[in-house]
Formats: structure tokens, sequence, C-alpha cells
């Protein structure tokens, strides 16, 4: 997920994660400085549905783009 270096962001994304009864297993956050965004890369005990993603994806304000990648 690439999202704008904001206060509650990850905490608003974690939120949505934990609603939908999924947990989360890993979790790296790389800031990049000079563009104020990061991407965070957030390792799942389960696959998220679509309208999971959609969800995440739709907070325009914080969230650039969601990506979901099977590591099987």
């Amino acid at each position: 997920m690439r999202h704008y270096d904001k206060v509650g962001v990850l905490a608003n994304v974690l939120a949505i994660i934990k609603r939908h009864k999924i947990n989360i297993q890993d979790m790296v956050n790389t800031i990049f400085e000079d563009v104020k965004a990061a991407v965070c890369k957030i390792k799942l005990d389960s696959e998220p549905t679509e309208k999971v993603i959609k969800e995440i994806a739709a907070r325009k304000d914080e969230i650039i783009n969601v990506e979901r990648i099977s590591l099987i």
C-alpha cells in the first residue's frame, strides 16, 4: 500500500483489517521524506477480500494505492 505520511493513516487501515477479522502477521512501513509518502507492506494470515481492498482504497485523502500480492 502506498500512502501519505499523515497521522492516523496506519491506524485507520489497521482498524479496517481488524473489523474484517484478519490478523496481521508482519508489517514494514518505509517513509520517503522528500515526498511525504510511504510504502507499507502488511502480511496477513488470510487473503483480504476485494471488499476490504476497496474499503482501504476508498480513503482517498490517506491512501495513494493498494495492491494485493499473494506470496504462495
